[in-house]
């Protein structure tokens, strides 16, 4: 019995994992190398929840990074280069992977999609080496059209009914650095994409395309990025 709960529960997720696409947007990419210019990441880099490898291929263009790795329940992507590693697993699952393995692990749009955020911060800071450096992203339920949302439509924007089950964790940012610190992490620092849609669903216009120069931080973005250090 246990058996077949296991492989249907693996189907839906292999399900989810494949509605999502694997792919974020240029913008949250260029967000999260920015953190990573920003915090000094390099060395062992792992891309947790690498998706179709699009954040890869940015990363192996840095030039700062001595290793690569991406893992997730999606088959290697065709176009990945012979010299990064990847490891076929459930996320929801512990990682196949040794202790203090990383010098920085990086999370692009993957938390939302997980089921127990505190046992994923767990394994972030189990894979990473002291002193590491986590930097991960994942939509912004403070937004003023996330919040718009939840006052209107009881949930908060990119977790309605037509996003589940792709998203089923909505983080406020105090969950965020809660789920940090519980798990030994210091010196979180957030950041935002800079770029996100007015709460009008009939017109798809950003906040950005009225003045780009002051509708910018945490009410004005559609994504937060976190970053913080394993001590």
């Amino acid at each position: 019995m246990k058996d077949d709960l296991d492989k249907k529960l693996l189907k839906k997720r292999k399900k989810s994992s494949s509605d999502s696409k694997g792919v974020s947007s240029d913008v949250i990419y260029n967000a999260v190398i920015s953190a990573l210019y920003r915090r000094g990441g390099g060395g062992k880099c792992l891309d947790f929840g690498a998706g179709q490898g699009a954040l890869l291929d940015l990363l192996f263009q840095m030039n700062r990074f001595s290793d690569l790795c991406g893992v997730d329940l999606m088959e290697a992507p065709a176009h990945l280069k012979p010299n990064i590693s990847w490891l076929i697993q459930d996320l929801n699952m512990p990682l196949k992977i040794r202790d203090d393995s990383f010098d920085t692990v990086i999370s692009a749009e993957v938390i939302e999609h997980l089921e127990n955020p505190r046992a994923v911060f767990r394994e972030f800071y189990r894979v990473l080496k002291p002193g590491g450096l986590l930097v991960l992203s994942t939509p912004n339920q403070e937004s003023i059209r996330s919040k718009v949302s939840l006052i209107t439509k009881g949930n908060f924007d990119q977790f309605r009914d037509r996003d589940y089950p792709r998203h089923i964790t909505a983080l406020l940012h105090q969950d965020i650095e809660r789920c940090a610190s519980e798990a030994g992490f210091q010196d979180g620092s957030f950041g935002f994409s800079d770029s996100g849609l007015l709460p009008l669903p009939k017109l798809a216009v950003r906040w950005q395309a009225i003045l780009p120069h002051f509708f910018r931080g945490n009410h004005f973005s559609d994504n937060v990025i976190y970053s913080c250090i394993k001590k």
